[in-house]
């Protein structure tokens, strides 16, 4: 009963993280495209952001949490920075495209 009440509380962690870091990923993005290009390409944008934000929660939240176990790893270096290097192209392709 105790895993199954830290991994929902795990989950409803991860959902938080994921909304405050698009949101917060979606505002600074709509500052710097300006509104109408971040809306025209809504769709990279939101999978450099899904990208970025699941590096960040493998890599740094993911052993903070209620739940943890000896499964949960960081993603391996190779992985993280070919991971980061598709969010930056996906970012920069955005006014080229």
């Amino acid at each position: 009963m105790r895993i199954l009440l830290q991994l929902t509380i795990e989950i409803i962690r991860i959902i938080a993280i994921y909304f405050i870091g698009s949101w917060l990923l979606w505002t600074a993005e709509r500052k710097l495209y300006g509104a109408e290009l971040a809306l025209d390409h809504v769709l990279i944008l939101f999978l450099a952001n899904f990208i970025l934000i699941f590096v960040i929660y493998r890599n740094l939240f993911q052993r903070k949490g209620w739940y943890t176990s000896d499964k949960t790893n960081r993603l391996s270096r190779p992985l993280t920075l070919i991971l980061l290097g598709v969010t930056l192209l996906l970012l920069i392709s955005v006014p080229i495209v």
